[in-house]
């Protein structure tokens, strides 16, 4: 009986010491990115009214950052310029005129960027496209410019570089009305538009290949439309089909979204379910087909494992994590939409 209490007191102190020591110990770092080139997220601030806009500088790595502030809409945009590591190198607030939301950035040439948003004065009045030049220090390099017209309400909007240092822009004027395009150069002078590239669309987006052409989405009715065409040859086009979708009743969608990647091009979406035996459900779906042929894409979903089942792997990226932020804490309600 002695014998089996001293075994029994030996194992125990033996378990507690190692329990102690891995307590103790450097434990490593485990994050939900299976790839070695992510961190944890630092916050970089707060009051945000909608979207944030983003550019990273091919010389430096140097990333900037925009989003609307204030009450409303937004009534000013916070200014961003983060060093590669992250900590901040200029920090301030831009005003104009009327209610601002949407912002976008671009890279320019030099140490200029593009700056777009969405502004309006009043509800009579509607909102409108705006664009104006940015230095390095976040200050105007420019007089803003109004892009949109006064007939031309602006609904969603793209701008993608056009791999000059120019930009091109695409916006709808509501929901199925007009959507126009405009090229920049890298001053922020118009070089060809705006034209009405189809008189039936809504949230275009676009991107600039290699060769110098420009490859649009947008939504059409139920079907995601595509068009693609030179950068100086701009022109309307009603597209061809590449996918169909079907939105219920308290569904909302996202997108389209379109990337390219070795000569095939890439349409994106989501659709978010609020009603109905699918209620707080959402599916992510995709196309994809090779440049010029639109015509062979084929829809597929896109499996998004729930988070308690993703493969967590250590973190083993250049970054440093000295500065240790806790995880997100997962908001009551939430879905992995």
């Amino acid at each position: 009986m002695r014998i089996v209490k001293k075994r029994f007191l030996f194992v125990f102190a033996c378990t507690l010491l190692v329990a102690m020591f891995t307590a103790c110990g450097a434990a490593e770092q485990r994050g939900a990115k299976p790839s070695a080139d992510w961190s944890r997220g630092a916050p970089l601030g707060g009051g945000s009214m909608g979207s944030v806009g983003l550019a990273v500088s091919d010389e430096d790595a140097s990333i900037r950052l925009v989003w609307p502030v204030g009450a409303g809409e937004g009534e000013r945009i916070h200014y961003l310029h983060l060093e590669r590591s992250g900590d901040p190198i200029v920090t301030k607030d831009l005003t104009f005129p009327g209610q601002l939301r949407n912002t976008r950035l671009l890279p320019a040439g030099g140490d200029n960027t593009h700056l777009f948003w969405a502004s309006r004065i009043s509800i009579e009045t509607g909102w409108q496209l705006w664009h104006v030049l940015l230095n390095s220090d976040g200050d105007l390099a420019g007089k803003p410019t109004r892009l949109s017209s006064d007939e031309s309400k602006v609904g969603d909007y793209s701008a993608t570089s056009d791999n000059t240092g120019g930009a091109v822009v695409a916006w709808g004027s509501g929901s199925q009305a007009d959507l126009h395009l405009l090229h920049l150069n890298q001053d922020g002078e118009v070089l060809s538009g705006p034209v009405i590239l189809t008189t039936r669309g809504e949230s275009p987006d676009l991107r600039v290949d290699p060769g110098g052409y420009i490859h649009l989405v947008w939504l059409s009715g139920t079907s995601f439309m595509y068009a693609e065409m030179p950068l100086d040859d701009l022109r309307s086009d009603n597209g061809v089909p590449v996918a169909g979708i079907t939105i219920g009743t308290g569904d909302s969608l996202t997108g389209p979204v379109l990337g390219l990647s070795d000569g095939w091009v890439y349409v994106f979406w989501s659709i978010l379910s609020q009603s109905g035996l699918e209620a707080g459900t959402a599916r992510t779906e995709f196309a994809a087909f090779p440049s010029g042929m639109p015509g062979s894409s084929e829809s597929k979903p896109v499996w998004i494992l729930p988070v308690e089942e993703q493969s967590y792997v250590p973190y083993q990226g250049s970054l440093s994590l000295t500065g240790y932020i806790e995880p997100p804490k997962v908001a009551i309600a939430s879905t992995d939409y």
